[in-house]
């Protein structure tokens, strides 16, 4: 997995492409958008599926600390796996179908 922090889609090819081959990868499992507290803007959306469609990543994630914001974002379908709201707020982890668990 690879975590991105940018918010400036023009840079996350970049960032990506610089983390793998420090890492001597070809591609990574996953692209974890980080600390969405708003909606993730539609060039960053963009971006990270073009990077998808290279197969740069196989799977695109988020992460956010707004709790309330984890069912919108799984309702949205814009992500491959669970998005997970922050450890203090909550265990729980909601798919990209809407349904929720607790984990652990």
């Amino acid at each position: 997995m690879v975590q991105s922090y940018t918010r400036m889609a023009a840079l996350m090819a970049g960032s990506l492409e610089r983390a793998l081959r420090r890492v001597n990868y070809d591609h990574a499992d996953v692209l974890l958008l980080g600390i969405w507290n708003k909606p993730v803007g539609p060039r960053i959306l963009d971006a990270a599926r073009q990077l998808r469609e290279r197969g740069l990543t196989r799977f695109l994630a988020v992460s956010t600390h707004a709790r309330m914001r984890v069912p919108s974002i799984a309702a949205a379908h814009d992500f491959d796996t669970p998005s997970v709201s922050s450890e203090e707020a909550s265990s729980e982890l909601v798919t990209s179908s809407g349904s929720s668990f607790h984990a652990g």
